[in-house]
């Protein structure tokens, strides 16, 4: 098999994309032409912003797409454009008329990150084929593995080589050029708000307020499209809130300020301007990342939710720490915190470097199945 092939990556949302990054510029590197796609507006917008920022050396050899999701004829149609002889997915974007077809056209079908929920595991006789069709299952754990294998996946295509998330996630923080001392511009982060978070963070945010008015608090919203809404709600509740994109520096913000992140990209490295991050996702839902707050040495206060990060908080926070029941408890701790000048929950780092190496053993995987 000739050495360049072209592939196409493809991601759900701006999380997927920023999990696969990492293992897209390896795989650019090594001159295989890429085909770009994500399934949502803002894991688009994150392709195009690597390609702007020069994150692959040949743009010529890069070119976006939107999936094939539409039709069987958008499905045959995209893979004459592109000529993709293997096409990559994150997490578990199976998608049965675009995996199959492509694989009877011999198109080698590779899941990277894969994890299969107990949910997933209900939707067996949808996906069966879908797995049984695949080229490589590339597992986060052994549970993945476990279930790839009982919903159709040939047990010898399946291989556990981690979650490639960190290896992304520190692999972008290496390029950026954050100092390893830089200087507190917010008392506290609310990170990763998701929709259901809203309610209690402003209730929340309120007390914080009555106890610490001079703190500056940054809120960061999940997805981007929940910024005005989010900004209506916080200006209802009577509190006085400025957009990240309105400030011209970091040193515009004055004591007591609210400033509400709306442009993208900007959060991991935000996360160094800070001591203490609130993590979203982690009250209502099944679990939002860990590791960028992690990495930057912040004090991590998080939910109990964490099903879908489980091994990462574990090893990452020794399993305790700032684990609270509610919105409520996790303001009251970061007060607490700020006010007695400590953050309790140290950061293993040692783990997280143990963590480390799915891409590497991710792109093993993949070279032996374009070589043999």
């Amino acid at each position: 098999m000739s050495a360049l092939q072209p592939i196409w990556i493809h991601g759900s949302s701006l999380g997927d994309v920023n999990a696969l990054r990492a293992l897209s510029a390896q795989l650019h590197e090594r001159g295989h032409p890429l085909t770009l796609s994500a399934s949502t507006a803002s894991g688009r917008t994150r392709w195009e912003m690597l390609i702007d920022q020069a994150f692959f050396s040949n743009a010529e050899s890069v070119r976006l797409s939107a999936p094939p999701l539409l039709s069987p004829l958008h499905v045959e149609r995209s893979l004459r454009e592109s000529r993709a002889q293997f096409l990559i997915l994150e997490l578990l974007e199976l998608w049965p008329p675009w995996v199959s077809r492509w694989a009877k056209r011999g198109v080698k079908i590779i899941v990277v990150d894969g994890r299969v929920s107990a949910r997933t595991m209900w939707a067996r006789p949808l996906l069966s084929r879908s797995f049984a069709s695949l080229s490589l299952f590339l597992a986060q754990s052994e549970l993945d593995a476990e279930r790839a294998i009982k919903m159709g996946c040939d047990p010898a295509k399946v291989k556990v080589c981690g979650d490639a998330k960190i290896d992304s996630i520190l692999h972008s923080l290496a390029k950026s050029d954050v100092p390893a001392d830089a200087p507190q511009k917010f008392e506290l982060i609310l990170g990763c708000v998701r929709p259901r978070d809203e309610a209690s963070l402003v209730a929340g945010l309120t007390a914080y307020q009555t106890s610490r008015p001079d703190d500056r608090v940054l809120i960061a919203p999940r997805h981007l499209q929940r910024v005005h809404p989010l900004l209506k709600r916080l200006r209802r509740a009577g509190i006085n809130v400025q957009l990240y994109s309105e400030l011209t520096s970091l040193t515009d913000s004055s004591p007591g300020s609210i400033i509400l992140l709306d442009q993208y990209g900007e959060l991991a490295t935000l996360y160094y301007h800070t001591h203490c991050a609130i993590i979203g996702g982690t009250f209502f839902d099944r679990g939002q990342n860990l590791i960028e707050a992690a990495y930057a040495g912040c004090g991590l206060i998080y939910g109990p939710l964490l099903q879908s990060q489980r091994a990462h908080a574990a090893a990452i926070t020794n399993g305790g720490g700032g684990q609270v029941d509610s919105w409520l408890s996790a303001f009251q701790l970061a007060a607490r915190w700020q006010s007695e000048r400590r953050h309790e929950l140290s950061v293993d780092r040692d783990a997280l470097r143990r963590l480390q190496g799915s891409i590497e053993r991710q792109l093993h995987e993949i070279d032996h199945l374009i070589f043999g």
